[in-house]
């Protein structure tokens, strides 16, 4: 019998990525703005667990409830062919 939406599970866990403010519209809060209202979405309220990872935002997302991973030992990574590197190079 094949599954029907509602014999499917909501999801548990949430991933954050590619969250930028652009230079010019730095320092006026958005990213913060910007966090609480994707955080206070109806739809992620009963996530067990929302992950990200930053170089240099640890301030503004520990701002709104983020802190170092409770059970690191548990996380595992693969890293990609073309590992990333900052800054990244300017399209043409």
């Amino acid at each position: 019998m094949p599954a029907r939406l509602r014999d499917i599970p909501l999801p548990t866990f949430a991933w954050i990525a590619d969250v930028f403010v652009l230079p010019e519209h730095r320092g006026q809060g958005l990213a913060a703005w910007l966090m609480r209202t994707l955080l206070d979405h109806p739809d992620l309220q009963e996530l067990r667990r929302i992950v990200l990872a930053t170089w240099d935002a640890h301030g503004l997302y520990a701002g709104v409830g983020f802190g170092p991973l409770a059970r690191p030992e548990r996380w595992m990574e693969r890293p990609g062919v073309r590992p990333f590197t900052h800054p990244r190079p300017a399209r043409p």
